[in-house]
């Protein structure tokens, strides 16, 4: 990614001339015996720089400098003066970074001492240090500067005002630059909010904003606000700033898969850079021309593109985001000679060397995609006819390298949102990895090769999920003071209230423009704290900090001795567009299986199957001819599933399975796979499901699944807590007919069946439930820790976009007409040691999906907050039938039965009871059990 200038310029130096004379009448008067006048030499430098006489005005600054050093006189005013004059000439003349932050480092401390009221000057002294750090490549060096020299801007030209914009869009772009993306788009929004009205840095600075949001990974977001940058831009008529914008556009479009709109942008940058005539950044839109064409899959263009960015550059230092550019074009038109010489090029100039050192490295993301690509074409050479187990054995140290970085960068990150911004960027590579690991196995029958492509894909699955858990873990080992700890998590309440604020705000007309900044301004306020308050506790506990970011090996072995019985067997997925891998361990054995798919037909079965499951019932008008239709369409997708899913290892499938999903695989229910397809599609409770012959539990991941069993057990005296704030109680009903009439528990109306589930269910485990409109979120969350079940019969709602904002609803407060939201980002605030927690609400399972990551959304939540098992939903369920089932669970876990059989039982039970669309897998195939299955006591 680009750096540009341009967008962080805006405070170049003007020292102030006041003389007249000509800089070379004074160099050639000047008597070098005579230096009693100083700063007037400083001054004629000034008059000679003006002139262009830069060599002549060095000679001046550095002998009245030198003439004070003599005199012994270095805390004078005269000193500052000149060294603070030589620090400036050297940032502005790129004469020496080193030099100019020496020179000014000195400055800064004289203006400290000789003229403490001088606040404006300090904090200018400070901004051109923390320039010459950024300019260098050296952000983490950078903001510190630009931090101390902000409150001297407020102090002296207050909150809105253009010197303090800068400074905000200075940290932004450091932030940008550190990986603290998060932290980045926030200083950036407060640069925009302090810049005075109409002012013409306006564009650049909504360029920033688009300019992060596409380095964290989500172009939809980059594309609102370059285009907003660019109409900016256009009305104040900068050709520069209007180049940067097309060409940052078109790396956008790029991101978005849209080559067509990519090139079109970027060609047009290139034509505005050249004529502007600078060098760099013409070599820069070449690149992205380069990659363009590639998206394209013009592999020539791209070629061409590339090479004229290498030649355009060959008197500057190595270009490696171009070599890598070639290697992927060259590697696509099976050209791997050509790609190998220009990987070792791309990964010489990046600093890589084995042992591999990730501080040494002068791009992470970059040398991380160039070990994947020489290791997939390392694997190719011996596929393909060269067997040398050399290749082999490289391709494997490339990608445990390649896995070295990604850790290492994610566990140096605190905030969430920077762990998935960099994931997102990470994960591309992990089915580029496991096929590079398969593909020798294919050949070699090497056992060894499927271990390390389990590994790798399970060490890649719910990685950030895992280090929140790690850090729960952490906290509970490490002796962090209560004072520091509850004020920790006050803050993240405080947050995590505010953000939801803000998102509720974003979905609204909006009113007036100062209530989304004075939101804004408090989550800036609350989040600059926070970071303040772990600084704090990183200082008094650096073993908490270390702890929750170690990434612990996982393998084969240990996770069949720590999980995994006889009876038990752990399948696990990994798919992309193109391929599903299984990986079935057993507790003395493991198997593989692998298939090639076309065109994302994974996807399309899986989008079949769940909407042949509930669209009928969630279809607003239901007749015979969409009954059958979506029954059929649910039988035979749930056939082609289980065909591929299921029945290549179905010989080797014990009574129990833990399944571990991927992708599109986390919506679906496998205990509704059919075994054979059905004579008739209608005709439920006949079918062959796979719930028949397995009990089924799932995971985020074999790691997280032995830390959520290996979790403390709860503590809490109290069993059980249930809560229904949405119970409105029914007349005479009968539960059979009601599930064809009762609302569903997705639009927020009464429910009839949950106050009357809640209170049996309280019942059967002697614990406690609170109905109706007492069920406040507040009372749940004073509640919650004090109890080892949480049972939730309420509404839910999803959010695919943003799942940290899917929520779990309560009754409206007294002064409010709309019903109270528990939002995800809310629950990871919640400190619980809870043995199981039931969803018993809509889509409580859903919500964003991330690659890799799996899906954002109240599971996710309650696991980081402590529950080693959840119960959720997969789609919008019944309220009668809900009812029904979740008494049946409650009732065989209270005979003793572990989790996933009390589940399943409940399930079977639900399936005798009933007939035709009764027994539709809608009512009872939504719930499913995730995390540790052993049995509760009571």
């Amino acid at each position: 990614m680009k750096n540009k200038k341009r967008f962080l310029a805006g405070w170049l130096v003007s020292v102030g001339c006041c003389w007249a004379m000509t800089g070379a009448s004074l160099f050639a008067q000047m008597n070098t015996s005579d230096y009693a006048n100083t700063s007037a030499y400083a001054s004629m430098a000034d008059s000679l720089v003006k002139i262009g006489q830069k060599e002549e005005a060095l000679i001046f600054l550095l002998h009245s400098k030198d003439s004070l050093e003599k005199q012994g006189d270095r805390q004078s005013a005269e000193y500052l003066s000149v060294v603070r004059s030589l620090g400036f000439f050297y940032f502005d003349h790129r004469r020496g970074m080193a030099k100019a932050r020496e020179c000014l480092e000195e400055a800064a401390k004289l203006l400290q001492a000789l003229e403490p009221q001088n606040k404006t000057d300090l904090a200018f002294v400070w901004h051109i240090i923390g320039k010459s750090h950024y300019f260098n490549g050296r952000p983490k060096q950078a903001y510190p500067y630009f931090e101390k020299s902000l409150p001297l801007w407020l102090e002296a030209f207050g909150e809105h005002d253009a010197n303090t914009a800068r400074c905000y869009n200075a940290l932004a772009l450091c932030y940008k630059e550190a990986g603290l993306y998060d932290k980045g788009i926030q200083y950036a929004l407060k640069a925009i909010r302090s810049l005075p009205q109409h002012h013409p840095d306006l564009g650049a600075y909504l360029y920033n904003i688009g300019f992060i949001y596409l380095s964290r990974g989500a172009p939809d977001e980059a594309l609102k606000y370059l285009e907003e940058a660019l109409q900016a831009i256009e009305a104040n008529g900068d050709d520069d700033d209007r180049a940067l914008c097309l060409s940052m556009l078109g790396s956008t479009y790029a991101s978005l898969g849209d080559g067509a709109k990519a090139v079109e942008h970027q060609k047009h940058a290139l034509e505005m850079f050249e004529k502007i005539g600078d060098a760099g950044y013409v070599i820069a839109c070449y690149q992205d021309l380069g990659r363009a064409y590639r998206v394209q899959r013009d592999y020539a263009q791209s070629l061409e593109s590339y090479r004229a960015a290498l030649v355009y550059g060959s008197s500057q230092k190595p270009r490696p985001d171009a070599l890598l550019g070639m290697a992927y074009a060259y590697r696509a038109m099976n050209d791997q000679a050509v790609a190998l010489p220009c990987l070792d090029s791309a990964l010489s100039a990046l600093g890589y060397t084995r042992p591999l050192q990730p501080d040494s490295l002068a791009n992470r993301m970059l040398t991380y995609r160039a070990l994947l690509l020489k290791a997939a074409i390392m694997a190719d050479k011996y596929a393909t006819g060269d067997k040398n187990i050399e290749h082999l054995q490289q391709a494997g140290e490339l990608l445990s390298d390649a896995q070295t970085i990604i850790l290492a960068r994610i566990g140096a990150l605190y905030q969430d949102k920077n762990k998935l911004a960099f994931y997102r960027l990470a994960t591309e590579g992990n089915t580029q990895a496991i096929d590079v690991y398969t593909r020798p196995y294919a050949a070699t029958q090497n056992a060894d090769w499927l271990r390390r492509a389990f590994e790798f894909a399970e060490i890649n699955k719910s990685l950030l999920l895992y280090q929140m858990v790690l850090e729960n873990k952490a906290r509970r080992q490490f002796a962090v003071p209560d004072s520091l700890g509850s004020a920790e998590e006050q803050l993240k309440k405080s947050i995590a209230e505010v953000e939801k604020a803000l998102f509720d705000f974003s979905q609204k007309p909006p009113p007036a423009a100062a209530v989304a900044d004075s939101m804004q301004e408090r989550l800036f306020a609350l989040k600059n704290r926070y970071e303040s308050l772990r600084g704090s506790i990183k200082a008094i506990c650096p073993d908490y900090f270390a702890a929750n970011a170690a990434f612990p090996h996982e393998d084969i072995e240990a996770i069949q001795a720590d999980l995994l019985d006889d009876s038990t067997a752990l399948l696990e997925y990994a798919v992309d567009d193109s391929t599903l891998r299984i990986f079935l361990l057993r507790r003395d054995t493991f198997f593989f299986y692998q298939n090639r798919l076309l065109d994302s037909f994974l996807k399309k079965q899986v989008v079949r199957m769940r909407w042949g499951l509930y669209a009928y019932f969630t279809a607003p008008e239901k007749n015979s001819a969409l009954y059958l239709q979506t029954a059929q369409e649910y039988a035979e997708s749930a056939f082609a599933l289980y065909q591929l899913l299921i029945a290549p290892m179905e010989e080797n499938l014990p009574p129990k399975l833990i399944i571990v999903p991927d992708g599109v695989l986390n919506y679906l229910p496998f205990e509704a796979l059919l075994a054979t397809p059905p004579p008739r599609a209608d005709r439920f409770e006949q079918h062959r499901y796979l719930m028949l012959r397995h009990d089924l539990s799932y995971c985020f991941s074999a790691a997280l699944l032995r830390e959520m069993k290996n979790a403390p057990p709860p503590t809490a005296s109290s069993a059980l807590l249930a809560i229904a704030p949405f119970y409105e109680k029914a007349g005479v009903w009968s539960d059979s007919a009601a599930m064809n009439t009762e609302p569903l528990r997705a639009a927020l109306r009464p429910l009839p069946h949950s106050g009357e589930e809640a209170r049996k269910i309280a019942t059967l485990t002697k614990g406690s439930a609170i109905v109706g409109s007492a069920a406040t979120i507040a009372e749940f969350v004073r509640l919650a820790p004090g109890f080892r079940i949480l049972h939730l019969a309420t509404h839910g709602r999803a959010n695919d976009r943003e799942g940290e904002f899917s929520f779990l609803a309560f009754p409206a407060l007294a002064d409010s007409l709309e019903a109270e939201q528990l939002t995800a980002s809310e629950i990871y605030t919640l400190r619980l040691n809870v043995a199981l927690v039931v969803l018993s609400a809509c889509e409580t399972g859903l919500g964003a999906l991330h690659r890799g990551e799996g899906i954002i959304g109240l599971s996710r939540a309650f696991a980081s907050a402590g529950a080693k098992s959840i119960v959720h939903s997969l789609w919008t369920v019944n309220d009668a039938a809900t009812k029904t089932l979740m008494e049946h669970f409650y009732q065989n876990l209270r005979r003793g039965l572990p989790k996933d059989a009390a589940l399943r039982q409940a399930k079977l039970s639900f399936l005798r009871q009933h007939k035709g669309e009764s027994a539709h897998p809608f009512f009872w195939s939504g719930f499913v059990l995730l995390g540790d299955s052993s049995p509760l006591s009571f």
